[in-house]
Formats: structure tokens, sequence, C-alpha cells
């Protein structure tokens, strides 16, 4: 749970005193017109204690009680200063108000991204065998998103010199390497994957920062997160800090977005490329939906990497990573069938027909080799085909009413059913052509 902002508690008290006091007192029943005199009198004694707390005027607890007619009381229970007690409404103390400060140390800006939920990853020992995870055997058919990020990010860590020598000759100043990198691409086509490797090559520490540990339900919570995000990596030192699913943290201002993303998206424009932007931060965000993300946001990235939908070729060399049993000749003709499945479809394709293999052997209903046969790997891509082809049928509901295309006339952000009325008006709105009952149209449209 979430702390309670200062001086809440006091105010919800207050109001439940004065009802308290408006029903109680004899001789002054609630009218529907306003409040009465006692519950005014409650609100007006309930107010001057908050002040006077807010002033310095009770430093050894919350605001006095109050009795049903406004008037002084003990607080219940025997809650008070004296008592060590604090009541259940009680502001939160100087201390619980106060921000940490600031760490000093990597060791302490470690601690503190762990405390904020998010997860630190430290590359591998100088010397040591990196593990086939963190080497780029792990993401097959993505040759030219691999270039992409060894020239931006790798070769000019590995060998600032070369980098140095050319830029002196080109330009007065900026940095060799690039310090923010968008992927972006349909999912399932390792962006994620690649981020974890690239800070492995790199040799930097890779922090991993989910959305939910920089969204708070308090007001202006979320951006100080974020900010404390940007802080605790430059205190970390040179790093990588990963950011998925970027168009949920900061959407474009050109559509209609809350305020909390128009703060975070403040937060975000600075630290990249303004006053507070940190050069020891590689910043590496990822999204599904790069028409989604604001205009300015997108220039601030160095580098953009489109992580495409495998080719056949492509797709060939996962199944050599997942299939590597299978004579070349059966992986090209798998990659053939499974045209339109991303890297990931073809990871869970591959998963499928193991585990259905084995099932088969342990029911005893087949006595063949111990690994599945090709034909388990086809009956798996057929499977993946039909459910992918029932998903999209399933996105493009058609419109029986009209005439525009899929989902609510053209609507594709609107929802796939109508409410039923007798009349019905096309109505434009800020989301495309829809249909809206006559009967709950505004005047005036």
């Amino acid at each position: 749970m979430g702390q309670q902002p200062a001086g809440s508690g006091v105010f919800a008290d207050a109001h439940a005193r004065a009802a308290a006091a408006a029903h109680s007192a004899p001789g002054t029943p609630l009218h529907r017109s306003g409040p009465s005199a006692a519950y005014a009198e409650a609100l007006r004694a309930a107010a001057a204690d908050a002040a006077a707390w807010h002033q310095g005027l009770h430093p050894g607890g919350p605001p006095p009680h109050h009795n049903a007619h406004g008037q002084h009381a003990p607080p219940p229970n025997g809650a008070g200063p004296e008592s060590g007690a604090s009541a259940p409404n009680a502001p939160p103390s100087a201390h619980e108000e106060a921000a940490p400060l600031k760490p000093s140390t990597p060791e302490q800006a470690k601690e503190r991204l762990q405390q904020m939920g998010c997860r630190v990853i430290t590359p591998p020992p100088a010397g040591s065998e990196a593990s086939e995870q963190s080497s780029w055997a792990a993401l097959a058919g993505a040759a030219e998103a691999r270039m992409q990020v060894e020239e931006a990010l790798l070769l000019p860590l590995q060998h600032p010199e070369a980098f140095a020598s050319v830029r002196a000759g080109t330009r007065v100043f900026s940095t060799d390497r690039a310090t923010s990198l968008l992927f972006y691409g349909p999912p399932g086509t390792g962006k994620t994957t690649a981020a974890r490797i690239a800070a492995a090559q790199a040799g930097l520490p890779l922090v991993y920062a989910p959305l939910e540990a920089l969204l708070s339900k308090w007001y202006g919570k979320a951006e100080q997160q974020l900010a404390a995000l940007f802080d605790h990596c430059a205190t970390l030192g040179r790093c990588v800090l990963f950011l998925d699913e970027l168009d949920a943290l900061a959407g474009s201002r050109s559509r209609e977005i809350d305020e909390a993303s128009r703060r975070m998206l403040s937060v975000l424009l600075r630290r990249l490329d303004g006053m507070e932007a940190q050069p020891d931060t590689t910043l590496i965000a990822a999204t599904n939906r790069r028409a989604d993300l604001d205009a300015a946001l997108l220039s601030r990235f160095d580098t953009r990497v489109h992580f495409a939908a495998p080719e056949a070729t492509d797709r060939t060399e996962i199944f050599g990573l997942y299939a590597k049993h299978l004579p070349a000749e059966q992986r090209h003709r798998l990659s053939a069938a499974a045209a339109g499945l991303s890297g990931r479809d073809l990871l869970d394709v591959c998963r499928q027909a193991e585990r259905r293999w084995v099932c088969m052997q342990l029911r005893s209903e087949v006595a063949g080799p111990e690994l599945p046969p090709m034909a388990q790997y086809e009956a798996a891509v057929r499977r993946r085909l039909e459910s992918s082809r029932e998903h999209d049928d399933d996105e493009r509901v058609p419109d029986k009413t009209q005439g525009h295309g899929p989902r609510n006339g053209g609507n594709v952000n609107g929802p796939s059913k109508h409410v039923r009325s007798m009349g019905r008006a096309h109505v434009p709105t800020s989301l495309g052509p829809s249909t809206v009952p006559m009967s709950v149209r505004p005047p005036g449209w």
C-alpha cells in the first residue's frame, strides 16, 4: 500500500466528527439545502485543529479529538503523545515524509534500485567465459539488428581510440557511442533478449525497470520514481537501463493522454537530451507500438533498431537452435510452412512438439526414436497457425450494421458490439465514424 499523504487523515476525521455532530445535536436536523449549525461548528473546530497542527502547535502528535458537539475530548483508547500510540488517521511523521537520501556509492545505488522493484543483472567477471544466454548465439535470425547494436554501443566502448580519431576530424564535440537506443517491432522478435546480450557483451550492469516499479497511485509519485531511477543509475556508474513497453509509459501528446503520462514524458525528455542528460547511462527502450510514441521522444533516440518478423532464412536459423537434431532439408521445409510466425512462436512450436512426443511415449502410443520426428513439428506448426488465424478473426469482428469495415464501422479502437436501439444515427466522433443510439445522443448533436 502507498503512503498516506500528510494531513489527509486529519480532514477525513474532521468530516466524520462533523457529520456525527450534525446527527446527534438536539434540535438541529439535517436539511437537503445545506449542513446544520452543529455540522458547521464541528467542522470549523476540526479545521482549526488541522491548521494548528500544520503550524507546529501540536508537535507531540495529531490534533486533539472532539466529541459529538465539537468540544475537545481525549483521544480514544488512550492514544496520544503520552501513550506512545498514534491515532489511526494520524498524518505521517516527518521521518516518514522525508525522501531517502541520494545514494553515494554504487553498492547503495544497487540496493535502492532493488528496493524500488528493479532487477540489476551484473555482467560476468572479466576473463570468464560468457554463458550461452549472454552471447549473440542465443539470438538467431537478427543479423541486421545485431550489427546496429554493435556499431552504436559495443564497438565504441571496446575501441574508443579508433572512434575518437575519426571524430576529431569531423565533429567539434559529442560522444562516439549512442546513449539511447530504441528497439521496436512486433512481439516475440528478440528485443528483450538483444538488450540483455548487449549489456553482457559491453560488460555493463543491466538495470531492468518494470512498469510496476515506477507507477504509483499517489499524485506526482510516478515521475519522482522515474527521476530517482535515473539518479540511482548515475550513481551506479556506467550501465544499461532497459525500459520495456515504452508506449505504456509515455504516449504521444498528439493523442489524448492523462496528466500522469505527460509528466512521465517530460522527465524522459529531460533525462535523455536536456539539462539533466546522463552520458554514463545508456537507455535501451523497447516497444511494439512505435507509432504511439511522442515525436519529441522519438527524436531523442540516437539509434532506432527495427526487429522485424523473421524471414525464411531467419526461421531456418531459429529452427537450427530449437530443433537441431532435424536434417537441414527438413528445417527448410519447416521454415517454409511457418511463414508469419515470430521467433517466440517458433520456440513455442518446438516446445509443443517435444511435449507431445514425450506424452505419447509415456502413454505407450509410439515406440519410435527418443527425439520427436519431423511430423510432430509439422503438426505443431499447423496448430500454431490455426490459433493465430483464430486470434486475427477475433480481432476483426465484422460490423453488420454498417459497411465501413472491421469493428465499429472502421473504428478499430471501439468495442465490437453495439447497444441495441430502435433508432440510430451516424455521429462523427474523435475516434472516427461510429454508431450512437439516438436515445442517448446529447442535445445539439
